[in-house]
């Protein structure tokens, strides 16, 4: 009567720790990236708190942060510069961040598309007939004039990724598609 010994419990599957992990990887991922707010953006917040911090919309509270009795700027401007400044500074910041991060993945992409021509050499025959297919419809496309260049050598980029991608550039495939989502 005693069927006990004869069960035996279900087993755990062998990869459940890296099941786990990539299911904790895509929310880590879905957190930092959805949450997290632009680089632009962080950098008007930063300039923001700046001139919150340094400067003051009346001469008073100046003079009380002068003599100590008061934590906030030192610097006394008028309250029209005031808003100018809270409002200006934190744009022009967003928008000489947004400006270099394009301009820096300009340049990253470039080097990709160098990289993939580069690579491409060394693929099969078959794998190169396809590449070079693709390719030459993009060139269509950029021909008939639905591509810009920019988005030309951005879907350029993309072509060739996979064709020529080492191993281990997934956490750098991700920060680029992120970064490259948010500026446009």
């Amino acid at each position: 009567m005693d069927r006990m010994e004869d069960f035996q419990a279900p087993k755990k599957p062998d990869n459940e720790f890296k099941n786990e992990f990539k299911e904790f990887l895509y929310f880590l991922n879905r957190q930092v990236f959805n949450q997290i707010p632009s680089v632009s953006a962080l950098a008007g917040v930063l300039a923001g708190a700046w001139v919150v911090s340094t400067f003051t919309a009346s001469p008073i509270k100046g003079t009380l942060a002068e003599w100590g009795f008061i934590k906030g700027g030192t610097h006394v401007v008028s309250s029209g510069m005031y808003k100018f400044l809270s409002f200006a500074l934190p744009i022009a910041a967003a928008s000489v961040t947004a400006y270099i991060v394009q301009k820096a993945l300009k340049a990253f992409r470039e080097m990709q598309i160098e990289l993939g021509e580069s690579r491409a050499t060394r693929l099969s025959v078959e794998k190169r007939a396809e590449l070079q297919g693709k390719l030459t419809v993009l060139e269509a496309a950029r021909e008939a004039g639905i591509l810009s260049w920019s988005e030309y050598r951005t879907k350029m980029a993309n072509i060739y990724q996979p064709y020529v991608k080492k191993p281990g550039s997934k956490v750098e495939e991700l920060i680029v598609s992120k970064v490259a989502s948010k500026i446009q």
